[in-house]
């Protein structure tokens, strides 16, 4: 149900508590009634616990590895891809193009 000019908070909450998991349901039973009865609030905590990165472009980049079923093209370009949004520039000079082969070599799964 809507209204003229879109859904209440109110409407919000309650569509949000109907799609929720169970898991998701006991996160939610822990925050304060404040928060619980506020959209803003619920989805800003919402959005920090199961929606936001907790790791830095640059630490995902430094700390990924191949994943077992993938092969050694999907991982380098995973790993270029990576490389991009932590703005290193692997494709600028030679020393962090060499770099970034050494990651990828030291960092690709015994097959």
């Amino acid at each position: 149900m809507s209204v003229q000019g879109g859904w209440t908070d109110k409407m919000k909450i309650s569509e949000l508590k109907m799609k929720m998991s169970s898991a998701v349901r006991n996160w939610r039973g822990q925050l304060s009634k404040h928060v619980q009865s506020n959209w803003r609030r619920l989805s800003g905590e919402f959005k920090r616990k199961y929606l936001k990165a907790r790791t830095s472009e640059s630490e995902r980049y430094y700390t990924m590895r191949q994943k077992s079923n993938e092969s050694a093209m999907e991982f380098f370009y995973r790993l270029n891809e990576a490389a991009v949004k932590a703005d290193i520039r692997y494709k600028k000079g030679k020393k962090d193009s060499a770099h970034h082969i050494k990651r990828f070599i030291k960092n690709l799964r015994d097959q």
